[in-house]
């Protein structure tokens, strides 16, 4: 039954693999698809050719000649703009227009009253004229006069009046006629503008031409030439502006460079033209699809490559990197983090020195271990190299910063060291900075410029890093340093709780995590995890407290009173009552596992044999007396497995000499190991003498009297068979 729920957990396992490996493949591949650029041929002016240089394909370069030809044609062609204002010709139809308002009111007059005792003022509305003139206009005033006067007077101002016939440049046909108060232009004939030189005779002329009457010939010129201002200037400057608007937008004449044609000669000087044809050849071959698609099929190569090998050193030496989602989840995400960062870096033309390559390393070496952070951070830095086109320099800083991260981040257990990790790694970029610009022979400008950048990596890779390490902490559950020491703290709710309700196990649990610790340091494996683990791996034992010995007062066995079935069934469900006690409190996952896996497939032997004694019927079965499991998986499982076993062994000795502690502490691990407790820990011969030597050197140190144990025979020899112990005590 439990084989297709199986294959079911692989297939998807191997499903979510490849998703995320082709999230993180297309992410790196479409990081770099708009940076694709061709450098076929570097050289420059000035430069001694090293070889022959010839056409490779048939491609153009600028004729400047005949592109000066046609950018002066354009600028030739640019009309003068001249600025109009609209304005005057408004006031002045006001004027024209008060003028007959007050030629009517005498018109008007002068039939209700004898003509000698009209008064003909000197000038109406600011217009002075003859009194002959304006008695001509109140004697013979009518509306469609005025009218024509009106349409004379707007059409002169439309057609433009400038003040001094030279101010009408060139040779032009037509102009730009600027409205200075709206922006608007309009084109008009250049020879329709005046100039108030020839006022008159354009007056006369429009006059004849809209007036039939000759005896008003006289006067209305007259009345218009009172009227008549400038109000057209030649705008210099936004013609100019136009020339160089239509120099920009002349299109670029070329000339075409045939296959096979010589660019410039082996042992020659290379000149601006040369230099020039290559550039063009560059941005050509770089335009083109073929090309581009060559360049983009080469990095789609190199990327599948790089992730080919990543998957077979991982699949080989870290094969649980694999079969974990959570590790994969947190590897993809790093990695596309770290492109997007590369991404916005190199948009913005900041120097690649910038590149947190040390952010991705302290991340992943905090999260999950020195291994894969290792090699993930050397598959970026060949990233960095392929994104900076192949630039050893910033490859070989990257490299240097991570593994430096990488080193400083083992032994982090704070959040604030991961900045004092930035400084250092800001330092030893400056200094692998140094060396390569002074061994290249930069000058000192450009150095101070890099190593600015270099120092400002390691401070700006430590802030990223700090920034989203508590999110991904939290997002995936992942126990770091900073948070196991938080939960070190003894003030935890459920730990608090734990020594309330089980004062006995809060002790043990203490005892056991002194000796986790110490045994965790002597075989190199996580010793803070097996220190906090062991706080918590008997946290189940809070529901029924009482069933177990330590917490019994007054020497009140309860097992005495229940089958050995049922002793059995309490003691093995502290562990299922752990694991729900741990996720209510939002533990990490590595800890419920442990506290999952601390008795292993364990037989509780001192039941056993009681049920053994009390079966009639031979149907008592050794597997219902072992735990569920699973067995350790982990170094730092094992260890609190066997610290919970000693710490509850060492309870039985009465006289604790040191050669009956080292005598106790064999027998126990000899014990795991004969019942292949340990085969899936990882933990070698060589770990389990050094554990044996720690838990020796621990019990000598801490040991006190302990109430009489059984001797230990069996597997699981814990103080969780504790009402027999009582009873043979009796």
């Amino acid at each position: 039954m439990n084989k297709p729920k199986s294959n079911i957990a692989k297939k998807k396992k191997l499903l979510y693999r490849w998703l995320l490996g082709i999230v993180v493949y297309f992410a790196l591949v479409g990081s770099l698809i708009p940076a694709i650029k061709v450098h076929r041929i570097n050289i420059k002016e000035s430069d001694i050719a090293k070889h022959d240089i010839f056409s490779p394909c048939n491609f153009p370069v600028v004729d400047k000649e005949k592109t000066a030809i046609a950018q002066q044609e354009a600028v030739r062609k640019v009309k003068p703009v001249y600025d109009i204002d609209t304005k005057i010709d408004q006031d002045r139809r006001k004027t024209l227009y008060l003028f007959f308002n007050k030629i009517e009111s005498l018109s008007q007059l002068k039939d209700k009253t004898p003509e000698y005792e009209i008064k003909i003022p000197g000038q109406i509305a600011g217009i002075k004229l003859s009194t002959k003139s304006i008695k001509s206009f109140v004697e013979y005033y009518d509306k469609k006069l005025e009218k024509k006067t009106r349409d004379i007077l707007a059409n002169l101002f439309s057609a433009g009046i400038v003040k001094h016939r030279k101010e009408i440049t060139g040779d032009f046909k037509e102009v730009f006629l600027k409205d200075v108060h709206s922006d608007t232009s309009r084109e008009v004939p250049a020879n329709n503008i005046i100039s108030m030189e020839n006022i008159d005779v354009v007056i006369q002329s429009s006059v004849e031409k809209n007036i039939k009457n000759r005896k008003w010939l006289k006067p209305i010129s007259k009345l218009i030439k009172a009227l008549i201002v400038p109000n057209t200037s030649y705008n210099r400057i936004e013609t100019e502006k136009e020339k160089e608007r239509a120099l920009k937008n002349t299109p670029l004449q070329y000339k075409m460079i045939s296959k096979g044609e010589s660019i410039i000669r082996k042992g020659e000087k290379v000149t601006k033209k040369q230099s020039e044809h290559i550039s063009a050849l560059n941005q050509f071959l770089g335009k083109s699809h073929l090309n581009w698609l060559k360049q983009f099929a080469g990095v789609c190569l190199s990327f599948l490559v790089i992730i080919f090998i990543l998957d077979i050193y991982i699949n080989r030496f870290l094969q649980h990197i694999l079969s974990n989602i959570t590790s994969l989840a947190i590897v993809s995400l790093v990695t596309i983090g770290f492109v997007a960062i590369n991404k916005i870096i190199l948009t913005f033309s900041i120097s690649p020195y910038l590149i947190p390559t040390a952010a991705a390393a302290i991340m992943l070496t905090i999260l999950l271990n020195v291994e894969i952070a290792f090699i993930i951070n050397l598959a970026l830095c060949i990233f960095v190299g392929i994104a900076t086109d192949y630039k050893f320099d910033y490859f070989f800083v990257a490299m240097v910063g991570g593994i430096t991260a990488i080193f400083c981040s083992t032994q982090t257990k704070r959040r604030i060291d991961i900045i004092k990790i930035g400084f250092i790694v800001g330092l030893v970029n400056v200094a692998t900075i140094i060396s390569i610009d002074l061994h290249k022979g930069i000058i000192l400008g450009m150095m101070f410029e890099h190593i600015k950048w270099g120092f400002a990596n390691g401070i700006v890779s430590s802030f990223i890093a700090a920034g989203f390490l508590p999110i991904l902490e939290h997002s995936f559950n992942i126990p770091t340093d900073a948070k196991l020491l938080e939960l070190l703290d003894l003030n935890q709710p459920v730990l608090k709780q734990l020594s309330k309700e089980a004062p006995g196990t809060y002790q043990s649990c203490l005892a056991v995590g002194t000796l986790a610790e110490a045994a965790g340091d002597s075989i190199k494996a996580n010793s803070l995890l097996a220190k906090v683990a062991s706080y918590y791996h008997d946290i189940g034992k809070i529901k029924k407290a009482s069933y177990f010995i330590e917490n019994q007062i007054q020497n009140k066995n309860i097992h005495n009173k229940i089958t050995p079935i049922m002793s059995n069934l309490v003691l093995i469900s502290h562990v299922k009552d752990g694991v729900k006690a741990a996720k209510e409190a939002k533990l990490p996952k590595l800890i419920i596992d442990i506290i999952e896996q601390h008795h292993g497939t364990t037989l509780t032997s001192f039941f056993f044999q009681r049920a053994l004694e009390n079966d009639n019927h031979n149907s008592v079965k050794e597997e219902d007396f072992r735990y569920p499991g699973p067995k350790p998986q982990t170094k730092e499982a094992a260890v609190v497995m066997l610290a919970d076993s000693v710490e509850a062994a060492s309870r039985t000795l009465q006289e604790p000499t040191s050669t009956r502690i080292k005598t106790m502490v064999g027998k126990i691990i000899n014990n795991k190991f004969s019942d292949h407790q340990l085969d899936e820990s990882t933990l070698t011969l060589k770990d389990l003498s050094k554990l044996a030597k720690s838990f020796t050197h621990i019990l000598i140190s801490m040991f006190h009297s302990r109430i009489e144990y059984p001797d230990p025979t069996g597997s699981n020899e814990s103080r969780d068979n504790q009402s027999s112990k009582k009873d043979k005590n009796k």
